[in-house]
């Protein structure tokens, strides 16, 4: 990751979305319903993806959610 293009290739493929976009949308979120409470309703849209088998969605709402646990 020795540019910026390859930084957001990678959150992109990591998340679904980059870090910036994340921080924007989360943040009035977690402000309403806390991290925790934001959290859960990620592990949730994880179980609804993995019932549809879309794997890859899935790994990328767990990326977020770990994203959320140790950045915001």
């Amino acid at each position: 990751m020795n540019t910026t293009i390859n930084k957001a290739d990678w959150e992109r493929k990591a998340y679904g979305t980059t870090e910036d976009k994340m921080r924007d949308a989360f943040k009035g979120q977690i402000a309403l319903v806390g991290r925790n409470m934001f959290v859960a309703s990620i592990l949730s849209d994880i179980q609804e993806c993995i019932e549809h088998e879309d794997y890859e969605t899935a790994r990328q709402f767990a990326n977020r959610a770990k994203f959320v646990l140790f950045e915001m």
